[in-house]
């Protein structure tokens, strides 16, 4: 480029007011004498020459001042004014500006044009003609970015770069214009392409590529960087279909080129194959399963019902999957551990639809729990056939959507296999487990020892393990064998041993599944000859397997027994001896009314004893056993017996007695040794009892029982009356006045005397005595104190026993030394003793009864006594002169106290005597003193003061008490309390009683060592702070810096030591300092600063003082209006001391009050208003914005006071990319609006230009609204916003609300409408199906929705009309691209047309597909976050849409075999019609065809059948169905025809088997179709019918 200047020298720089007027102009320029002028010719970078508007961009020389146009110089161009940066256009090759005075001008200069010149065109308006653009390609190829593995069945994105190279020859220097290229891609199994095309796109290019022009400079090659192609629709693919990626480049189909020249593109050589390329794909990743884990159990109540879980592992790489019909497993049983060979009872798809769909998410275990398969286990591993039992594992037959599955072997390596089977070897599934085993003796009763030849029946039930045993079939299953043992498990010796008492049948008996073995009705020999019970305690049985069972089943137990036993008691079943019956009689002493008691005497009897006649025979010298004893009850248990017992009161001759014919043994004058008869009937052991049994050391060994009860004795008790006088208990009361220790005192007694229940009655004269003592034992034991012998008169000695009734002796005196009792040691008791008299008329005998026994010979009854000598207390009282004090930390200390012991007046009485008081001190922590007791002293009483006596009616009182006190390394708050107890001394001389009030009890009184005890007492503090420390900045924190001095009272003690003290520092809303606001520093002090000492009364200085961080701007504003020091001792100081302020608090405050210098904002709230936006573009936004402030903020006037920012956010806080920003929306008066006492300012009508349509619909969801101060406010302030946790950000505040899309689509109705096909075929795979869509919008309510991916429609056939439940072979989006991505108008429906998909049938019937919905949904990767409502949801009947089988027409052809007879059967041949739609059957039983004469034109009277076959013979699709040599019974031909027999008949139906599973639909909806032909009776010769062609 060159470039000449036009220069006025004259007008340089001269400045041209706005008011200047043109003719002003034109006269400035006529001084104008030198002005040159010069072109520049411009060729722009495609020699094309330039644009109009890159004509007019300004070099950059240009010297042009953007802020002040108006300051420029004009210039004058051909006699013609223009401005400063005026351009304008002279010619169609020349153009103009002026610059500041100068004028510039450019003109373009035509290149050399390469084509024939009556191709060159003249463009209007241009200044150079124009070729026709043209292109020869010679070679395309390309490069794949992706090394990614290709994972089979999702979305993902192949890039590539495609570079053409060109013919130079054939090609144009430069082409453009838009839509001029394309690129198709596709994946395909070929390298050169061809065959399907899988993801096939039209056109890979982006829009701005398909626009990039080409120019020869950028030859060889020419690229196409960073194409896509998506792996995304319905059809997606497996991995075998993955192998090379196409490309084909093309022009475009539509290409406008510049000027819209035509535009010649070509392969060279018209070779099409240059412009495609294909290249190897990566690797592609389907399913790999890596291992699979499996087990089965059974999980029902019969053994064919079984639970399988399965455990599907997969290699990390493998892909997400999810659909219907994925996996199929298959359960068999085998002969050996691979799974080869014959399989047994094979269930090929043990996977119900819901388990068969178990999707795979990031390679994790699939796991299949609870399938249930109908399989036997039970014949599993029972049979050499069947040894394992194997699971097969593949892909399912009908998988959608289908899949890569492969798997991996032991080496980790691909195994390349459709399907994997693994074996677990089985035992027999049959399975006995036992848990007991029970017999029970049916016959006979009783078993006789040493007898032989005795039939047994047994039951026997074996229990089962209900939940282990299964059921067990075959023959010869069980062994049962009988012995008898001494053991009752059967273990040991096995006595009598009978091997197999099971009969055939019962050998071969079944076992049910969860019911117990019962073997009844047993029957076997059992020989007791020279055996007797004892050898024989119990009869067992054994189970177990028999060695012969036809079936290796599992015999077990549960726990665990080895043998399998059960074993019966025999004691009540085997028998030797029987007695019953046994009677005695036998006379007793009479003690009531003789003159002589002899206790001690011996009793004679005679007995009989009755024996069972079925007992055995026995002969000895040494076999019987008579004993005598008392016992408690007629049951004479071991606990019952009283001694003495007599083990044997028989002769030699009775013990050896024979049983008699009569059965009854007779013992006659049986005598007992003498014993104490006088106590028989009396107390406890009120029964005489005789007991007969086997010897305990027989000559002969026999077994003895009594009859009822099989015990081994005979028993007979019988009830004696006491003959004896039994006191039970002394019921008394004492009294006495003037109680006087060592003096006799008059005693008032009033006596009963309680007897027993079993007592006699007695009258006569000196019957009782009755003593009184005193005692040390509460017992009476021991010696007597002041023994009174007797304290009855003569009347009362001789009161009777009437009917066991007490005898009241009424009051009784005694001088009685009763004042001693209790006051002295070893005498507590007062006692009185009952005796018989020592000359009693009668005489009689006394028993008295103690713990079971007869044992003493009187009856004693005590009652302690207290000493009369009392000290009552009420309360203790303490009480310290004014000025006394006591200082922590002090050793050798001595205090002195005022104790009275305040008395009870009405309930003490004189006490006096040695060592009668005890005074203790301690320190406590409680007031009351209980806990730990510190520095106790246990006696501060002197000698004097521990006798003083205690006077009736006054108080006990210690003037001044004296004890001295060590507090060294003890402080007054350890000490709270000082306490007194009053106690009685354990030393004193007598035993008088010392009662402190029970809600006094122990009897303490403790002060409080506040006033009394002091540490650290502190005046005052002051501070200084420090004005020389680093400036603040405003809006951080910044540290409080300073001194802090603190004045103590001159009585603190001295201090030193560590971490002593510590500092407070916070805001306060008053001077007291009472309500901390802001951040507290709780601890100022640094650690030396911790333990400054405190020295003779101090003061203490803390100098340099320096807080953390603290947010000054608060200070003095608001509730921050004072700064406080608070001054305490630290919490852990050492040592350990009590401080405290001269008011008695615990802490030291100062505060001084603060200016304030800041607003704080409190609130930012805003409202907006705007029009329907356009999303992408600025529009203006009215906003009313209202910031309220803190009540702490100071008012502020002055100009530049605020500024506010809008922006977009992704955020709700407005952090990060901030969206289509506006800065300083205020006007210079709203930016000016003053904070006064109101503290609230409001910005209204605050325009911005802003982008407020993309908000919402893009990931920018929220408006943010941004206060800040104002660059240079003209009064200076600080803006703060404090946070939740008030620590000071940056100075501003954003405030942000979220936006939705302003896109909206509401729907009424979804419109399905099914193009093709006509009727779908159930069980038929991949039908096309090619649907109309047309979504019914509300108008009033949708706007417009644009966008990429806006739309998804789903399709899954529904058992219900409403599309819930369910979903069956859903298609999760069967629209394409565009249809996605189709924009909406607010006034229009929404509609897709020609949706083209495959439905899949196979496997399924009509009746399991009654509906076929269709939704309408937003789409989950939608570009715009639209908003989606309504009802897009529509289901159609299939009811007519879905057919099965459909049979039309049905004809056949009958022929008679040649020569005719008379009789001879027929051959049928008969064809179905069926509709061209109907699906294809085959299987087994799958028609019904009947042959029979009938009178009837419609078959409906059926009178000869001639043939019933059920036939298997396929139906292919669409039909017909040939049914031929359908051969019938023998028939007379001559009746075919004639009479009732005018028709003949053929009759189709369905067949019996339900698989596969069909639906069949006959003229109107019959359930056969039937055809009938009218036969002519004629000869029968010509009896052969012509079919119609079909």
């Amino acid at each position: 480029m060159v470039v000449f200047a036009i220069s006025a020298d004259i007008m340089a720089r001269t400045r041209l007011n706005r008011e200047y007027s043109p003719s002003a102009m034109r006269c400035i320029f006529i001084f104008v004498v030198v002005l040159s002028f010069t072109f520049v010719s411009l060729v722009n970078s495609r020699g094309d020459g330039i644009e109009t508007d890159e004509l007019f961009d300004l070099p950059d020389y240009v010297d042009i001042d953007p802020e002040d146009p108006n300051d420029a110089t004009p210039c004058t161009y051909q006699r013609e004014e223009y401005f400063h940066t005026e351009r304008w256009v002279v010619d169609e090759c020349s153009r103009c500006f002026c610059n500041n005075g100068t004028t510039n001008c450019v003109y373009e200069s035509c290149p050399t044009l390469t084509c024939d010149f009556f191709d060159q065109v003249k463009i209007e308006g241009e200044c150079c003609k124009k070729c026709p653009p043209e292109m020869v390609v010679s070679r395309t190829e390309m490069v794949l970015h992706t090394e990614e593995v290709i994972v089979e069945g999702t979305r993902q994105e192949l890039k590539f770069d495609v570079s053409v190279q060109i013919q130079k020859q054939g090609t144009s220097r430069h082409v453009h214009g838009v839509k001029l290229w394309k690129t198709n891609a596709w994946i395909s199994r070929s390298f050169d392409g061809s065959g399907n095309r899988l993801f096939f796109t039209e056109n890979a290019l982006t829009r701005t590529q398909q626009d990039s022009s080409f120019s020869k400079p950028n030859y060889p090659p020419w690229l196409f960087g960073n194409v896509t192609l998506a792996l995304e629709g319905d059809k997606r693919g497996l991995c075998e279909d993955f192998t090379y990626l196409c490309v084909k480049f093309n022009v475009g189909d539509e290409p406008v080129t510049e000027f819209n020249l035509d535009f010649s593109f070509m392969a060279q050589n018209n070779d099409e194959s240059r412009l495609q390329a294909c290249t190897v794909l990566p690797d592609c990743k389907g399913v790999v399963i890596s291992d699979f884990e499996w087990s089965i159990q059974e999980a029902g109540e019969t053994r064919r019902q079984s639970s399988v879980d399965l455990d599907i592992a997969f290699q990390d790489d493998t892909r997400d999957l999810e659909g219907s019909g994925l996996w199929q497993a298959s359960l068999f049983a085998s002969s050996n551990a691979r799974g080869t060979g014959e399989r047994f009872n094979e269930i090929e798809q043990i996977l119900n639809e819901q388990q068969s769909r178990k999707p795979i998410v990031d390679a994790e275990n699939v796991r299949i729990r609870r399938i249930q398969a109908d399989f036997d286990l039970g014949t599993i591993g029972c049979t050499p056939d069947t040894t394992h039992l194997c699971l097969e594992l593949q892909k399912g037959p009908t998988t959608q959507p289908d899949y890569t599955l492969d798997f991996l072997d032991e080496r980790g390596n691909h195994a390349n296999v459709e399907s994997v089977i693994k074996c677990s070897p089985r035992k027999c599934g049959a399975k006995a487990i036992f848990t007991e085993l029970m017999p029970e003796i049916t016959s006979p009763p009783v078993l006789i020892e040493n007898t032989p030849a005795q039939t047994v029946v047994l039951d026997v039930e074996a229990i089962t393990d209900k939940e282990l045993s299964t059921l067990v079939e075959g023959d010869t299953l069980w062994q049962m064998n009988v012995f008898f043992s001494k053991k009752p498990n059967g273990f040991g010796r096995r006595i009598g041993e009978r091997f197999q008492v099971l009969n055939s049948l019962k050998q071969t008996q079944t076992l049910g599944s969860g019911d117990d073995l019962d073997f009844s009705d047993v029957r076997f020999e059992v020989d007791l000859s020279r055996l007797v019970c004892e050898d024989i305690p119990y009869m067992c049985t054994e189970l177990k397997k028999n060695p012969s069972a036809s079936i290796d089943y599992e015999f077990g137990t549960k726990p665990e027994q080895d043998p399998f036993i059960g074993c019966l008691d025999m004691s009540d079943i085997c028998r030797g001896v029987i007695a019953r019956d046994l009677e005695w009689k036998a006379e007793f002493p009479n003690f009531l009314d003789s003159d002589r008691i002899e206790p001690i005497q011996s009793v004679e009897t005679n007995s009989s004893v009755a024996v069972n006649s079925i007992s055995r025979d026995i002969n000895g010298r040494t076999m019987w056993q008579m004993s005598v004893f008392a016992s408690s009850t007629d049951q004479a248990a071991p606990e019952d017996i009283l001694t003495p017992y007599f083990s044997q009161v028989l002769t030699e001759e009775q013990a050896g007695l024979p049983v008699p014919e009569d059965g009854i043994l007779r013992f006659q004058n049986m005598k007992t040794p003498p014993f104490q008869v006088d106590r028989l009937g009396c107390g406890k052991y009120r029964f005489f009892c005789y007991e007969f049994k086997k010897a305990e050391d027989p000559d002969v060994d026999f077994t003895f029982n009594e009859d009822d009860t099989g015990g081994n004795t005979v028993l007979n008790c019988q009830e004696m009356e006491c003959q004896a006088v039994t006191p039970d208990v002394l019921d008394w009361t004492l009294e006495a006045e003037d109680l006087t220790p060592g003096m006799k005192t008059p005693v008032n007694l009033n006596v009963d005397l309680i007897f027993n229940d079993d007592t006699r009655d007695i009258s006569g004269d000196a019957l009782w005595r009755l003593g009184l003592f005193g005692s040390a034992a509460p017992n009476g034991s021991g010696p007597k104190f002041d023994e009174v012998h007797q304290i009855l008169d003569d009347r009362r000695l001789s009161l009777p026993v009437v009917d066991q009734a007490p005898i009241e002796f009424g009051e009784l005196l005694a001088d009685f030394e009763i004042g001693t009792i209790g006051c002295t040691e070893g005498v507590d008791y007062v006692c009185l003793e009952l005796t018989k008299h020592d000359s009693p008329q009668p005489d009689y005998i006394m028993l008295i009864e103690q713990d079971g026994s007869y044992g003493p010979e009187s009856v004693v009854s005590c009652k302690q006594q207290e000493c009369f000598s009392k000290a009552v207390f009420d309360d203790l009282t303490a009480t310290f002169a004014e000025d006394d004090i006591i200082v922590e930390g002090e050793p050798d200390q001595l205090a002195r106290v005022h104790l009275t012991g305040v008395t009870d007046k009405a309930k003490s009485t004189v006490v006096s005597g040695e060592d009668l008081w005890t005074m203790a001190t301690f320190f406590s922590g409680s007031k009351v003193g209980r806990g730990m007791r510190l520095m106790e002293r246990t006696q501060i009483l002197d000698r004097d003061e521990i006798s003083q006596p205690l006077t009736r009616g006054a108080d006990l009182d210690f003037p001044e008490v004296e004890f001295p006190l060590d507090l060294t390394d003890v402080r007054c708050s350890s000490v709270p309390y000082v306490c007194f107890e009053l106690k009685k001394n354990k030393l004193a001389s007598i035993n008088y009683k010392f009662k402190p009030d029970p809600e006094q009890e122990p009897l303490i009184n403790c002060q409080s060592t506040e006033g009394l005890c002091k540490g650290v007492v502190g005046r005052f503090l002051s501070w200084a702070p420090d004005e020389d420390a680093n400036g603040h900045v405003p809006g951080e924190r910044s540290p409080i810096i300073g001194d802090v001095t603190v004045d103590v009272a001159p009585i603190s003690r001295d201090l030193s030591g560590k971490d002593l003290w510590k500092l407070s520092i916070f805001a306060s809303s008053d001077e007291d300092g009472v309500a901390k606001v802001g951040p507290v520093f709780d601890q100022v002090l640094s650690k030396s600063q911790r333990k400054t000492p405190l020295q003779d009364g101090g003061p203490i200085d803390f100098e340099g003082i320096v807080t953390q961080p603290y947010p000054i701007d608060q200070l003095g504003c608001g509730e921050s209006k004072y700064l406080c020091l608070e001054l305490r001792k630290s919490d852990e100081p050492i040592p350990e001391f009590d401080f405290e302020t001269t008011e008695g608090e615990d802490v030291l405050k100062h505060c001084i009050e603060q200016t304030c210098d800041a607003v704080f904002l409190d609130e930012l709230d805003w409202e907006m208003e705007f029009d329907m936006p356009v999303p992408g573009e600025k529009s203006p936004v009215s906003f009313d914005i209202n910031a309220r402030f803190d009540d702490m903020s100071r008012e502020v006037n002055g100009e530049d006071l605020w500024q506010v920012n809008v922006f977009g956010s992704n955020n709700g806080d407005g952090a990060g990319e901030r969206f289509s920003e506006d800065s300083r929306i205020l006007t210079e008066e709203q930016g000016a609006l003053p904070l006064d006492e109101s503290l609230s300012i409001a910005f209204q009508n605050a325009q911005a230009a802003f982008d407020i349509g993309s908000i919402g619909c893009t990931e920018f969801d929220h408006v943010c609204v941004e206060l800040t101060r104002g660059r240079e406010p003209t009064t200076e302030f600080h803006f703060i916003v404090p946070s939740v946790e008030d620590e000071l950000p940056t100075q501003t505040a954003i405030s942000c609300k979220p936006k939705s899309c302003g896109s909206m689509v509401f729907f009424e109705d979804l419109v399905p409408e099914i193009l093709v096909p006509e009727v779908f075929t159930e069980g038929k795979d991949n039908q096309r199906t090619e649907v109309n869509l047309t979504g019914i919008t509300d108008k009033g309510r949708t706007t417009q929705v644009a966008g990429e991916d806006l739309w998804q429609a789903n399709t899954f056939f529904s058992l219900n009309g409403d599309g819930s439940g369910e979903r069956l072979l859903e298609h999760s989006q069967i629209l394409d691209g565009d249809q996605a991505s189709w924009a909406l108008l607010d006034d229009q429906d929404w509609t897709a047309e020609a949706l083209d998909f495959d439905v899949d049938l196979a496997g399924l019937t009509c009746d399991q597909i009654p509906y076929m919905c269709f939704e309408l949904i937003k789409n989950p990767a939608s570009s715009i976050n639209y908003q989606f409502e309504g009802e897009a949801l529509k289901c159609l009947d299939m009811s007519d849409r879905c057919k099965g089988v459909e049979f039309t027409e049905l004809d056949f052809e009958v022929t008679l075999e040649e020569p005719v007879h008379v009789r001879q059967p027929m051959e049928i041949d008969a064809v179905v019609s069926a509709n061209p739609y109907s699906r294809g059957v085959s299987g087994v039983d799958l028609w019904e065809l009947e042959v029979y004469s009938s009178s009837d034109p419609e078959g409906e009277e059926p009178v000869v059948t001639y043939a019933e076959e059920v036939l298997d013979t396929p139906l292919p699709e669409g039909g017909p169905l040939s049914l031929s040599d359908i051969i019938t019974d023998e028939l007379d031909v001559n009746l075919l025809g004639c009479g009732i027999q005018e028709y003949l008949c053929v009759k189709l139906s369905r067949g019996p088997s339900e698989v596969p599973e069909y639906t069949l639909e006959l003229p109107e909806n019959a359930d056969s179709i039937v055809t009938c032909k009218k036969q002519k009776c004629e000869d029968t010769q010509n009896i052969t019918t012509k079919v119609r062609q079909y």
